[in-house]
């Protein structure tokens, strides 16, 4: 898991060390708080999106829209893990 604070945005594939990359189309633009949110569109599995958090001043610059294909970059040492929920058992 990851915040959406921790998620940088591309234009291009990043050519330095990031090794979590991912490609995305732009599906949807929000303001949240003092940040611009930018989702992705829905996964081939059905689940949601990824999402990043950037500055009005970057999504700007990027000149950013949805349907637009960007690649958003997580550092490694901002991923963390948690255990999975053990399963539920039903008893009839």
């Amino acid at each position: 898991m990851f915040r959406p604070s921790a998620v940088a945005v591309h234009l291009d594939p990043p050519h330095a060390s990031p090794r979590n990359v991912f490609k995305e189309t732009i599906a949807e633009m929000d303001i949240h708080g003092t940040a611009v949110r930018i989702r992705g569109a829905d996964q081939p599995d059905g689940s949601a999106g990824l999402a990043a958090d950037i500055t009005a001043a970057s999504a700007a610059d990027l000149d950013l829209a949805p349907g637009q294909t960007v690649y958003f970059v997580v550092k490694a040492q901002e991923v963390e893990l948690h255990p999975a929920l053990p399963a539920l058992t039903y008893v009839n």
